[in-house]
């Protein structure tokens, strides 16, 4: 048992032993960087504790001892116990009142033990820094390595020291001086670290301004070595008792001097150019000597190398013992600044020269010039001003404002200046008349601009006045002459507007009666009569509105009318009207529409339609055969303008390069020759030319003999709203798998480029052979559109095809057809649908999704057809009784009963008396004319559940017609001549169910 008790004791005192050990090795090492009172006592504590162990004589006292009696044994054991429990006493307050930071960690890192310092100085408490890892300190500002060259040390059993750049609680930075040593247990094995820091925040910041200061000092040193050698400026010092002179390098350069060595006074006074500059240089340092005072001098020099140079010489005496005893000072080479001088001095003569003469062109020339102050007074003025008002330059200056012009005339000006001294304006120039001494008025035109000086502040107003006393007279001239000249473009107008009325008058009779006679039973050469004349009528009618056309556009009265418009309807209906004169050419008639064009856009939809309709008509008229494509792209798009390319190709008889530079050109042709054949004003392109330009873009045209011709325009259109009653088509094709096959590019780009915007998968056959090798392939579709006509193999035997192979036998079968779909013989069943091409994107879309949602909706057509016009009731009213004829005989063509009348005012009557259901009205008329009778019948309805369908009918045939009508209450409108079809389109219009 007792050497049990020895054991214990002395494992217990070495592990005491070695703690204070490894306590003593930190703080001394902390010692050597801070030798501060507090480190220093932390030491002297640990070497007493260390000294109170040793003298318990260690493991081998402690046994020997136990080798006495019982209770002597004991008694030393306890006062042994008490000793080491008093000294472990003193080193835990040592610890815990020492200033510096004290932290324990255990292997891993985590802190174990912090004292009292490490609170105060990281903000941490001791319950907060328990168990938490030292990096709860890191600020982020050292690098990974710092920290793993640290644990390196520490991992090798080493006692590592440094600086921590830390980070306390509330986020302040700090800098910390630390000792960190292993602890280790009594079998030699480390079980954790102990940390001895101190702030040194102080000291590092004290270290970096010291070091900033001296980074100063040293860029200062820098600057002015810098500054020194490019302003030429060295240092020299004259030693009175000697006179010798010490040079810096720059001195030596500005005089020259090769040698490093110091010249004397004398040397230094022989470099002036002159023997008064050498006098002056002599008096200069006798004076200082005898006044220890300082000198000031320019003065010109020779070089050591002959050269010519401007120095300044400066010099200051130093006192020693009461007496001057050196000359220090600084020369400087000056000769860029004084040929620079030299220079300015010549510019300020010239400017001196350039001012008088200034002064006497203003004085001569024949305009107007005074220049006022900022209270408005005259303090200048030329003979020009004098000779406009009478007075003189004496009298201009002295006489106030209020008495030569008077109070109203003062006052208007004095308003003006204030608007220039507030900064609104520039330059005002207005228009006013000047009071002459005379009395005469002169008009004139006054200029006025604020006058600054040399440092940019407002010293006055400058102006000018320009007698205007001949400009007038030729602007009322012009005024008259101008006046004159709408008056005749008025009459021309008028008259062009009568003539077109006079002459659609008895050409509506004569196209209405041939279309009549064409219809009744005649033999082949009276059709072949008849025929030609509504061909020469219509010819007629088509030159009669190109030549108003024209005459509106050369007169600047043709104005654009802004509307919203569905652009599939406006882009198709050229298509469509032009259809079948195509298809009887044998011309493959295409379109493509840019699906990112909008579905509505706003502009003047009736010119762009009119410009379509001439490239249309001319690209069909002048290919004999081969195809005409129609396309529209979006070229730009910016603040929700969309600037769209149309393109009309085709495969013609193309258009020589010479003729080309004129075509655009009113009543021009490429040859002289195409009239005869084909007819035509030379004006439809010089028509298109102007109204493309009136919508701010251009027309261009790129052709080649024999190979065709592209005519492209360019406008600008913004995007529409529906209206109010329109409605948004549902997309329901989403994912459904479309196969195209047509050996015609344009068609197949057309329908694919739809379909992806639809959001259809669709896929590509350029004929039979690519289509068959889909269909072996085994690719399934839900939708095949086939082209009729095809090489190889037609659209019909093809589609047999694909209904006979099971991965294709269920897909919906669409004919694409040139020929009208009632004319084709199809098997049955085949087809889902067969659609006539120019094809609507529109039409194929609802199709489509009718197709695809199993259900079917009847189309307005068949609406249309529906209507019984045997039910009908129509009042017409025209004065011309050939004009009555033909309407009469087309409406009772058509099944409709009609009543006529010869006015307005009987047309009235007529509807006071009974109803009818349709009423056309034609504009001018005697009596009482057709606009006059609309606004009497709008009073009348106003308010009504029901009214008449109201139809203008009207000779005149420009765009503002229509919308003039329109805007009186007409429902539609309608130009003579009437046509059979234009009178039914309209009824059917009349008849269909009105929206909101």
């Amino acid at each position: 048992m007792n050497d049990l008790h020895a054991a214990t004791d002395a494992l217990r005192n070495n592990r005491i032993a070695q703690i204070i050990g490894e306590a003593q090795d930190c703080v001394r090492s902390l010692s050597e960087k801070d030798n501060s009172p507090e480190i220093g006592e932390l030491e002297t504590l640990l070497g007493e504790l260390a000294g109170c162990l040793s003298k318990r004589g260690g493991p081998e006292k402690s046994a020997s001892n136990r080798g006495g009696e019982v209770f002597g044994e004991g008694t030393l054991c306890t006062i042994d116990w008490w000793k080491q429990e008093e000294e472990l006493r003193i080193l835990r307050t040592a610890v815990e009142q020492n200033p510096s930071t004290i932290v324990i960690t255990d292997l891993n890192g985590n802190i174990r033990y912090v004292n009292p310092a490490f609170e105060k100085i990281t903000g941490y408490s001791r319950d907060e820094a328990l168990g938490q890892s030292p990096a709860i300190l890191k600020s982020g500002k050292q690098s990974p390595s710092f920290y793993k060259e640290m644990w390196a040390t520490l991992a090798a059993g080493k006692t590592w020291n440094g600086f921590f750049h830390n980070k306390k609680k509330n986020g302040s930075f700090f800098w910390e001086l630390a000792v960190i040593a292993p602890l280790s247990n009594e079998a030699g094995r480390t079980t954790g670290y102990i940390a001895i820091k101190q702030d040194m925040t102080p000291q590092k910041e004290a270290e970096l301004r010291i070091k900033e200061v001296n980074s100063t000092l040293i860029r200062m040193q820098n600057l002015y070595n810098q500054t020194s050698a490019l302003a030429m400026i060295g240092g020299w010092e004259l030693e009175i008792s000697t006179k010798k002179v010490q040079l810096a390098p720059i001195a030596r350069r500005v005089w020259e001097l090769q040698e490093s060595r110091d010249i004397t006074m004398e040397e230094m006074l022989c470099f002036c150019k002159d023997a008064q500059g050498k006098a002056a240089l002599r008096s200069a340092i006798e004076r200082t000597v005898l006044t220890c005072g300082s000198f000031d001098l320019e003065m010109e020099i020779v070089t050591a190398k002959s050269n010519s140079r401007w120095v300044r010489v400066v010099g200051t005496g130093e006192l020693h013992d009461g007496i001057c005893s050196s000359i220090y000072g600084a020369v400087q080479d000056i000769t860029n600044q004084k040929n620079l001088q030299t220079k300015l001095e010549n510019a300020l003569s010239e400017e001196r020269r350039q001012s008088r003469y200034i002064k006497d062109l203003t004085h001569s020339l024949p305009v107007a010039i005074f220049q006022k102050d900022l209270e408005g007074n005259v303090l200048n003025c030329n003979i020009a001003l004098e000779e406009l008002t009478g007075y003189t330059r004496e009298e201009i200056l002295s006489t106030p404002i209020e008495q030569r012009y008077g109070k109203e005339a003062a006052k208007a000006m004095n308003e003006e200046d204030h608007l220039l001294f507030e900064g609104k304006h520039p330059i005002l120039r207005n228009e006013r008349t000047v009071i002459h001494k005379s009395g005469k008025e002169v008009p004139v035109i006054v200029s006025k601009s604020l006058l600054h000086n040399e440092n940019e502040a407002v010293i006055g107003i400058a102006g000018a006045i320009i007698d205007i006393t001949e400009i007038k007279a030729l602007e009322n001239e012009f005024r008259e002459a101008t006046a004159e000249a709408e008056r005749a473009n008025r009459a021309k107008s008028n008259f062009l507007a009568t003539m077109s009325h006079e002459i659609r008058t008895p050409l509506n009779a004569v196209i209405g009666m041939a279309s009549l006679l064409e219809q009744t039973n005649i033999d082949d050469n009276q059709r072949e009569y008849t025929h030609t004349i509504v061909s020469a009528s219509e010819t007629l009618l088509e030159l009669i509105s190109d030549i108003l056309d024209y005459s509106k556009i050369e007169s600047h009265k043709l104005e654009l009318h802004c509307e919203s418009f569905i652009f599939e309807d406006l882009f198709m209906e050229p298509i469509n009207m032009f259809s079948q004169q195509a298809a009887t050419k044998g011309i493959e008639l295409s379109h493509y529409i840019d699906p990112s064009v909008p579905y509505v856009l706003s502009g003047d939809r009736v010119r762009i339609k009119q410009i379509l309709l001439n490239l249309l008509s001319n690209a069909i008229k002048f290919t004999p055969s081969g195809e005409v494509t129609l396309s529209v792209e979006v070229k730009s798009k910016k603040d929700g303008q969309y600037e769209l390319e149309f393109c009309v190709r085709d495969s013609g008889i193309g258009i020589p390069q010479e003729a080309q530079e004129i075509l655009f050109l009113p009543f021009s042709q490429a040859d002289s020759s195409i009239t005869r054949h084909y007819g035509g004003t030379g004006l439809g392109l010089a028509i298109c030319n102007q109204l493309v330009r009136l919508m701010g873009g251009n027309i261009s045209v790129r052709s080649k003999v024999g190979f065709g011709s592209e005519f492209s325009f360019n406008v600008l259109l913004a995007e529409g709203e529906l209206p109010k009653s329109g409605t948004t088509k549902r997309n329901s094709l989403n994912g459904i798998r479309m196969l195209v096959i047509d050996d015609m590019p344009i068609n197949r780009q057309l329908l694919a480029a739809f379909g992806q915007k639809w959001g259809m998968r669709v896929a590509e056959a350029d004929g039979v052979d690519s289509a068959l090798a889909l269909l072996d392939s085994g690719e399934t579709f839900d939708c095949i559109i086939f082209d009729y006509l095809m090489p190889k193999m037609d659209g019909v035997e093809l589609a047999a095809k694909f209904r006979e192979a099971p991965s294709t036998a269920s897909a919906k079968r669409i004919l694409l057809s040139s020929i009208n779909e009632t004319s084709l013989q199809l098997p049955e069943g085949l087809f889902y649908a067969a659609l006539t091409k120019p094809l609507r994107p529109s039409r194929l879309f609802d199709l489509l999704q009718s197709a695809f949602a199993e259900t079917q909706t009847s189309t307005s057509a068949a609406v249309m057809d529906s209507i019984d016009f045997t039910s009908l009731r129509i009042l017409v009213a025209e004065d011309n009784l050939n004009n009555r004829t033909v309407i009469r005989l087309l409406l009772k063509q058509i099944g409709c009963s009609s009543v006529m009348v010869e006015n307005g005012a009987l047309a009235v009557d007529a509807l006071e008396k009974e109803n009818f259901d349709i009423v056309i009205l034609d504009v001018q008329m005697p009596v009482m004319d057709g606009i006059s009778a609309m606004r009497l019948l709008c009073e009348k309805y106003a308010g009504a559940a029901q009214r008449p369908y109201f139809i203008a009918l009207t000779a005149n045939a420009f765009i503002e017609d229509e919308q003039f009508c329109l805007q009186a209450g007409f429902d539609r409108y309608m130009a003579k001549p009437v046509t059979l079809t234009q009178l039914r389109e309209a009824i059917k219009q009349a008849k269909q169910p009105k929206t909101s």
